[in-house]
Parts: C-alpha cells; structure tokens; sequence
C-alpha cells in the first residue's frame, strides 16, 4: 500500500503517545495515537469528498515542500494515510464537540471548495462563524482583496489556528457569536458550518445586524435549513421562516448527507444562502411585528382569531384573515396586520 503525504501540526507539542512521524530534512513529530484511530475510521472516506479533501491537502504539501512515509504501526498492524483524510486528523485533536469536529468539518471542505460558492458571496468583508480548523478559512484566505475576521471560541481552535496560518493574527475574535459585537463597521458576509445547537440564534444574530450584513451561506441540520427557506403552507413554515424572510431571501442550496460522513450521524445537513430582500415588507414596528408572528406560531393549529385575541380588538377579528391559520398567511399579510394591533 503506497503512502500519500500526510502533515501533521502540532502533534508533537502536546507530548501525547503515538508512533513517530518522519519529515523531510530529519525532523520527527509525535502522532497521537486518536490521530491513527482517526485515520483508521477515514479510510472510508466517500470517493467524491476524499477528492475534494485531498487536492487541498495536496496543494499545501506542494507548497510546503512536505513528504512522509508509512506512519509506523499500530498493534500490529502497518498504517498509512492519505491525503484525503488528514484534514479530519488533524481535527482529531480537537473533536471534543462530536457535531462540529472531525466528521461535519471533513465535509465542510467540500463546502469550501465549491468556489461559485464562496465568490459569489457579496462585499469584499466577510465574517465567518465557528472555523473550527480552517477547512473554509483556507478559501476564504485565498480571494484577493478579502478582509477577513472569524469568531470562534474554542481555545483549542484558535492556538491551532494561529498556529496554522499566521496572517490571521489580530482576525480572530475569540468568544462566542452570541455574545460578539457588530465585527466590522461596514457592510460585510457571513459564512460558516454552523454549530447546529445554536444555528438559529445564529441567524437571529445576523438579524440583529441586518443592516450590514449583505449575504449568508452556512451549513445547518437539514431541518433548520428548511424552516428557513420555507414559504405560506409548507409544514414546516413557521416564527424563523417569516422572521428571517421579512429581510432576507433564503435559497436552499443543497443536501449533506449523512453518508459524508464516517459514521453516518442520524440527521441530515442542507446549505442556504441569504441575500436581503430587494424592498423590506412595511410594517408598524419590529417589535409588533415579531410579537404577532410569535404568537400566532405559538398555537399554530388553531385559528388566528383564537391565537392571537389578545393583540387585536373584538371588531378587528371578525375580519376574514383570522379564520385562518398562521402558516397560511403571507409574510406581507402578517406585516400589514401590525397597524391593526391594539
């Protein structure tokens, strides 16, 4: 079995067990041994996605002028390692947090890679969430003319990060989204495999900064995805969908299926994309309209004349619109129903 270039950072540094690494000129570095059982789990690795993996790996190893050979054994057994799964090594390290570690980052990359994807997105700032160990970052890095920031809160993250890529030095903004400021003064993007646990506050963040925030592309469960993009009679139409969709067009790109990744998780991811609306819908106010579209989700089975009583007067409810239910109403419709609201 041939070996393929594998680069190891930073493995050596943490002292951990493993089988020695040897590079070119001489130096030898630790591999932990979770490092060999990650390499072990990623020789399944699917074919299209190794492909997207390996040609970035392989261009860095190019560049850096890297070569290793077989990693050593393990219990007996020779292992060795390609290109195509060292991005999900090198993760390994720091894959404390199962749904944002090795396996959903591998498939990040492809995100990545997908360039029309990247370039398309609008202004020259971008800010992208949650980078984990760069498998976006190293596109993004590369567009000519970016001013780029990350947020990410993991220390483990942000020394590998510095570590890797150096220019990215004083970009780094090390707490969580939640709780960051408005990172640039102008307008800018946002990008990024979002942590599922929080996607949707994420999204009400960028709400909250709307007014700079020219585009979204970001990875979330599938579900959440489609909340998102959701229009008037869908089931799954609801208090984000008319939120989000108030400022914002929301476009589903495509699936990530669990088979991408190793093991398979038991939920499906999608990627969107958000581009503001061309004329904002005309409302009374956000808080009336958030109010509303709250409480009519609230009890989304029943009629908005039930749901929503306690905003509007018993004359104003006998109109029509309130026979229906919530997820058949238009986000204008609810829009226009905040000037009637006591």
């Amino acid at each position: 079995m041939e070996a393929d270039p594998f680069v190891a950072v930073g493995a050596g540094e943490r002292g951990l067990d493993g089988v020695p690494l040897r590079l070119a000129g001489g130096v030898e570095m630790e591999a932990p041994r979770r490092h060999i059982e990650a390499v072990q789990r990623h020789q399944t690795l699917p074919g299209d996605l190794a492909g997207v993996v390996g040609d970035a790996i392989e261009l860095e190893v190019r560049q850096g002028g890297l070569d290793v050979g077989p990693l050593g054994f393990v219990d007996g057994v020779e292992v060795h390692t390609g290109a195509r799964v060292v991005e999900a090594v090198h993760r390994a390290e720091s894959g404390r947090e199962r749904r944002r570690g090795l396996e959903r980052d591998a498939v990040v990359a492809e995100l990545g890679h997908r360039r029309e994807n990247v370039v398309a997105l609008g202004g020259a700032v971008r800010v992208e969430v949650g980078p984990g160990a760069g498998a976006i970052t190293k596109y993004l890095m590369e567009l000519p003319d970016v001013s780029l920031k990350l947020i990410e809160i993991d220390d483990e993250k942000v020394a590998y990060l510095l570590h890797t890529y150096p220019a990215l030095e004083g970009k780094i903004i090390h707490e969580s989204v939640l709780d960051t400021g408005v990172p640039f003064e102008g307008p800018f993007t946002v990008i990024g495999n979002f942590p599922y646990n929080i996607s949707t506050e994420i999204v009400f963040k960028v709400l909250d900064w709307k007014t700079q925030v020219t585009s979204v592309i970001g990875m979330f469960q599938k579900e959440v995805a489609q909340r998102l993009a959701a229009g008037p009679g869908s089931k799954v139409y609801g208090v984000t969908s008319v939120l989000t969709q108030a400022y914002y067009n929301v476009e589903y790109l495509f699936d990530v299926p669990p088979d991408c990744f190793a093991p398979p998780p038991k939920v499906m991811s999608g990627v969107i994309r958000m581009t503001p609306v061309q004329t904002p819908v005309h409302m009374r106010s956000e808080k009336h309209f958030r109010m509303l579209v709250k409480a009519a989700f609230n009890q989304r089975r029943k009629q908005l004349r039930n749901a929503v009583r306690s905003l509007f007067s018993a004359e104003v409810l006998q109109d029509p619109i309130f026979y229906q239910r919530a997820e058949q109403l238009s986000i204008e419709q609810f829009a226009a129903l905040t000037f009637q609201m006591n």
